[in-house]
């Protein structure tokens, strides 16, 4: 296997695991085990950096996919990419700021609410895209 090819396939199980594991384990461990003002702080801090190495990686799995002539992975590689781009440049301070509106009115709930709902399939999304470009990598 050359190089390039190992680094398509580390770059894309590193992404999906980074993303199962904040998804599955760290985000609702820090909801389950810290006070609501507290999580919301860690993780608002946190948020940056996933979107940050998810993001890299996205673009060292499509890197690696074009250089390897993998046109399908590349391809499959573009909405996730396009997704971290989007969930950090627009829902991350959208969600920021609907936080605070619903801190300071509680009747501002539903717009954090549909905006965390879109998140939420961004990256269900991305992973399931993840998946299919894992098996058909090892297929």
């Amino acid at each position: 296997m050359n190089p390039l090819s190992w680094l398509l396939i580390v770059s894309a199980a590193a992404l999906f695991g980074g993303m199962l594991m904040f998804s599955l384990l760290v985000a609702p461990r820090v909801h389950a085990r810290l006070p609501r003002d507290v999580a919301s702080d860690f993780l608002r801090g946190l948020f940056p950096w996933y979107y940050g190495y998810c993001g890299g990686l996205s673009v060292v799995l499509a890197a690696s996919a074009w250089w390897t002539d993998a046109l399908w992975v590349f391809i499959l590689s573009l909405p996730v990419m396009a997704g971290f781009a989007f969930a950090g440049a627009y829902l991350l301070p959208a969600l920021n700021r609907a936080s605070e509106q619903r801190d300071a009115d509680p009747l501002t709930a539903d717009r954090f609410q549909r905006l965390h709902r879109m998140s939420m399939l961004v990256n269900l999304a991305q992973m399931l895209l993840l998946v299919v470009i894992l098996v058909r990598v090892a297929l």
